[in-house]
């Protein structure tokens, strides 16, 4: 057997790094579209009678997370509430 063939790493083993970083990416991605529809039904749900508002609304607020941009001064707001109920 050639010595290039026993040193040669796996199939896949040298893209498994750029490979994570796309799913995270891709995961990210993912989380702020999906969250961004909800919380964009859970406002038409708020108006209509046929959808469940304000759970789409957590739902989506949920997948964006408290550092989002739409997201942080409601969570400032929150936070601020809690520690005054202290």
């Amino acid at each position: 057997m050639p010595e290039d063939a026993r040193k040669a790493p796996a199939a896949g083993a040298g893209s498994s790094s750029a490979d994570e970083a796309r799913r995270t990416r891709l995961w990210r991605v993912g989380r702020v579209v999906l969250g961004m529809l909800l919380i964009a039904l859970g406002a038409v749900g708020c108006v209509l009678p046929v959808l469940p508002g304000i759970p789409l609304l957590i739902a989506g607020a949920a997948l964006l997370g408290p550092r989002h941009w739409l997201i942080r001064p409601f969570s400032e707001r929150l936070e601020r509430w809690r520690k005054r109920e202290r």
